[in-house]
C-alpha cells in the first residue's frame, strides 16, 4: 500500500527493511503475566509449571489457537493450557479481570486499562515488541507528512521515557 501510494503512513510492530521505505521507532513494550488481584493460584511470583497449568486467554486475530508465547514454549517442548481465544487485548484483560483466567499482555495496556489486575514478570523470557511508523521515501520531505509523523512521534514521547528526538528523521 505504501509502495502504490494507497497509504501514507503505517503504524505497527513487524516490518522488514524494505528498499524505498523509511521507519522510525515510536516506543518499545514489554510483555507481562497478568491475572486478577486475589487470584487463588497466583502470589507475587509463579513458577513455569504453575504458569503452564493456569488457564490462559490468548489473543488471536486469525482464530488460530497459538500465539507467540506458545511458539516459545513449543521450542522447549512445553505447552500451556489455552482456555479462550479473543481478538483484542482489551477484551482479554476485561475477561481476566472477572475470572480465574490469565493472560500475557503488554505492560502499559495492563497498567492503563485494568485496575483489578496484577502484573508480574512471566516465568519465561518473552520478547517485547517495538512499535514503528513507516512511510515511503517519496513522502519523506513532504511538509504535511513531516507534520503528521512529528505528531505521532511527540504523542508517543512519554512511552520512550520522555526523550524527544528530531521528528523528521527516519532510518531506512
Amino acid at each position: 500500500l505504501l509502495d502504490g501510494g494507497d497509504c501514507d503512513l503505517v503504524l505497527g510492530v513487524s516490518f522488514d527493511e524494505t528498499t524505498g521505505l523509511r521507519q522510525q521507532v515510536l516506543f518499545t513494550e514489554e510483555m507481562v503475566f497478568t491475572c486478577r488481584k486475589g487470584h487463588p493460584q497466583v502470589r507475587r511470583r509463579i513458577s513455569l509449571d504453575t504458569y503452564l497449568r493456569l488457564r490462559h486467554v490468548v489473543i488471536s486475530l486469525r482464530g488460530g489457537p497459538q500465539g507467540s508465547v506458545d511458539a516459545l514454549l513449543m521450542a522447549q517442548g512445553r505447552r500451556r493450557e489455552v482456555a479462550l481465544l479473543v481478538p483484542h487485548f482489551l477484551a482479554g484483560l476485561k475477561i481476566v479481570e472477572r475470572s480465574d483466567l490469565v493472560i500475557t499482555a503488554p505492560r502499559r495496556l495492563v497498567e492503563q486499562h485494568s485496575a483489578g489486575l496484577q502484573a508480574m514478570k512471566p516465568p519465561l523470557e518473552i520478547p517485547g515488541f517495538t512499535v514503528r511508523q513507516v512511510w515511503h521515501e517519496r513522502m519523506h520531505s513532504d511538509p504535511a507528512h513531516l507534520w503528521l509523523r512529528k505528531q505521532f512521534f511527540e504523542v508517543t514521547a512519554g512511552l520512550r521515557g520522555g526523550r524527544v528526538r528530531r521528528s523528521g528523521s527516519g532510518r531506512r
